[in-house]
Parts: C-alpha cells; structure tokens; sequence
C-alpha cells in the first residue's frame, strides 16, 4: 500500500458532533442536580434540625424515606426529558455520521480511480440507521439513570452521618461532575461506534470485502488483543477474532473501543 494512502478512507469519527452532544447532555445532567438540590433542600433541612434534637442520632430508613419520595418525583420529571433528547441527538447523529462516513470510503474510491457505485438497495443502509439509533438511545438512557442513583446515594449517605445541607449541595455538585464526565463517555463511545458500522456499511454497500484495523488507545488504557490488531486485514462482515470476549468483533464494537479502519481495494492493497 503507498504510505500516502494508507490512511485515505479512514472511518475517523467526527469531533464536533461528539462535542454538541457531550454539552447538551452535560448540560441537562446540570439542570437536574440543580433541580435535585432545590427540591431536597427543604425537608432535608427540616430532618436534619429534628435529627439534632433526637441528640444526633442517625437517621433509620422510615425517617429517611422521603429522599426516596423525592428522588421517585425527580426521575419522573427528568428521564422523559432525557429519553426526548437522547432521540433528537441519535437521530440527528446517525444522520449526520452516516454521510461522513459515506463521503469517507467514496473519496477512496475516487482516488484510486473507481467509479462510484452501489451494490445495495437503499433499505441495507437504513436498516444500518435505525439499528444505530436504537443503540445510540439505549445508551443515552443509561445516563439519567446513573447520575439520579449517584445523586441519592449520595443523600442518603450525607443523612445518615447527620451533614447539614451546605455540605450535602457541595457534594451533589462535585457528584453532578461525576455524571458529566459519564455523559463525555457515552458520546466518544455512541460517536465511534456509530462512525465505524457505517463506515463499514457504506464500505459493504460499493462491494468492499476487507477492512484493515487501525488501534486507537484509550485515554487510559486499551485491550491488549485490539493493540495486536493493528494492522491486521479483516473480513468487514465478520471482524477479528478476540479471545478476551471470545467472539468475533468489529472496530468501535465494543464498549469504549476507539478502534478504526480503513477500507481495503482489492488489487490494490492486500
């Protein structure tokens, strides 16, 4: 393969969509800890003072159920605004990440001189689209249901030691951080993977068979068996074989995988 072209096609994800959703979801974590903080703050402070006169004692479960109460009302009123967000942002990603990665494996194409044309009916891609969606809603649902056990957890733990609210509210923020950083996972993780099916969509569609794995580690770490990939040509229906899963995978597959590829030309670069 020329060095020039070895990265020609590369299914890179793009930055700014990962960005407009890593914000939006950031920032409705925000809104509902600080919808959180405003609704416990009065009956906690009402049973923390009636705590003090009972000398400290700390709080059974019957006294501390009302965080329970509130936090029930909190997930009814945030994870419909959630679920809503996480299907504007998915459809709109999908879309959006589809094109990309089309315009990707076409440029390849084009530059080693193919003429441009697909083997599949449209309805192979929108089944791509909709299997993308569904996935990418999925995991954006899993956020709110985090980050309302985190914030519970953490009142119920700042009750039973007796913490008056001034340090309960510094806690909740610094949890609210914790979930934000949650969210910036989920969407370098939804963006990745939603890049890597349809760039390999787009790839099977114009009769590519092979794709050559690209590592990419991860912030902190990254799966020995994907670092031993890089390089390694494989089947885009099928992937590689992993051992630590014990199952054959495909770039971006797994969850927190940054993994790529490039498209394979046959005669050109095998």
């Amino acid at each position: 393969m020329e060095k020039k072209n070895r990265n020609l096609g590369r299914s890179t994800p793009d930055i700014y969509t990962e960005m407009r959703m890593r914000r939006q979801m950031q920032s409705l974590v925000r809104e509902m800890y600080k919808d959180i903080i405003k609704e416990i703050t009065p009956e906690y402070k009402k049973h923390i003072a009636k705590s003090q006169l009972s000398n400290g004692v700390a709080n059974d479960s019957m006294e501390s159920y009302f965080i329970i109460l509130i936090m029930k009302k909190m997930r009814a009123k945030w994870y419909p605004r959630f679920t809503s967000l996480s299907k504007e942002l998915a459809q709109w990603m999908s879309k959006k990440t589809y094109k990309r990665a089309d315009s990707l494996i076409v440029k390849k194409l084009e530059e080693y001189g193919f003429t441009v044309k697909r083997n599949t009916e449209e309805g192979y891609q929108k089944a791509v689209l909709k299997e993308v969606v569904k996935d990418s809603v999925g995991k954006w649902q899993s956020l709110p249901m985090y980050a309302a056990a985190q914030a519970q957890d953490a009142i119920m733990t700042a009750y039973s030691k007796g913490r008056d609210m001034e340090y309960l509210t510094s806690r909740l923020r610094d949890v609210a951080e914790i979930s934000t950083d949650k969210a910036a996972l989920i969407a370098r993780d939804q963006i990745n993977r939603a890049t890597q099916q349809m760039a390999i969509a787009s790839a099977e569609s114009y009769g590519l068979q092979k794709g050559r794995w690209i590592h990419v580690p991860g912030e902190h770490s990254s799966r020995i068996t994907h670092l031993n990939f890089d390089g390694e040509i494989f089947d885009l229906e099928q992937g590689l074989y992993d051992e630590d899963v014990e199952d054959y995978v495909k770039p971006g597959e797994l969850i927190y995988c940054n993994c790529q590829f490039v498209p394979v030309i046959p005669g050109f670069e095998e």
